[in-house]
C-alpha cells in the first residue's frame, strides 16, 4: 500500500506500531488522519499479565482538546468517565503529592475507565483504516522502512 502526502509524493510504506495502549492508538489515529497507512500489533505479554489488578488512570484537564483532535471527544464524554477534581499520588521518594484541578483553566481531570477508553480509541483507529495484526505475529507484515525527508 502506498500513501499520498499532501505534497502529492507517494510514500511506499506502512507505519507499523507495536502497542495497543492509548499512546499507540493516538499515534495511529494521528497518522491515519494524515493519510499514512498504519498497522498495529499488540505487544506479547506474559500469561500472568491478565491476572494483574486493573489500575486507575486519569486524563489531565488539557486531554479533552487532544481527544477532540483525534475525533473521540464526544464518545469519551458519552462513556461516562468520572470527573476528577484532585488526586494524590506517590511516585517514590518525596512522599504523597497532591494535585488540585478546582481552579484549573481547562476544568477538571478525568478518572478513566481504561477498557472503555482503549476500546473507543481502537474503534476510531479501525474506522480510519487501521490494519490490526494478531499479537502472535502469525499474519505477514509489510517490510519496515525508514524514509526521512
Amino acid at each position: 500500500m502506498s500513501t499520498v502526502r499532501p505534497s502529492g509524493r507517494q510514500l511506499p510504506f506502512t507505519v507499523r506500531i507495536i502497542g495497543d495502549g492509548p499512546a499507540a492508538l493516538a499515534t495511529a489515529i494521528g497518522l491515519l488522519q494524515g493519510g499514512v497507512a498504519v498497522r498495529c500489533r499488540p505487544p506479547r505479554r506474559p500469561a500472568t499479565a491478565s491476572a494483574l489488578p486493573s489500575r486507575a488512570d486519569s486524563l489531565s484537564p488539557g486531554g479533552h482538546a487532544l481527544l477532540a483532535r483525534l475525533g473521540v471527544a464526544e464518545a469519551f464524554t458519552a462513556d461516562g468517565h468520572l470527573p476528577c477534581h484532585a488526586h494524590a499520588c506517590d511516585w517514590g521518594p518525596g512522599g504523597l503529592r497532591h494535585l488540585d484541578f478546582i481552579s484549573h483553566p481547562q476544568g477538571s481531570a478525568w478518572q478513566v475507565d481504561r477498557g472503555r477508553f482503549d476500546g473507543r480509541l481502537r474503534e476510531r483507529a479501525l474506522a480510519l483504516g487501521l490494519q490490526w495484526e494478531p499479537p502472535d505475529g502469525t499474519e505477514a507484515a509489510p517490510p519496515v522502512q525508514a524514509i526521512v525527508d
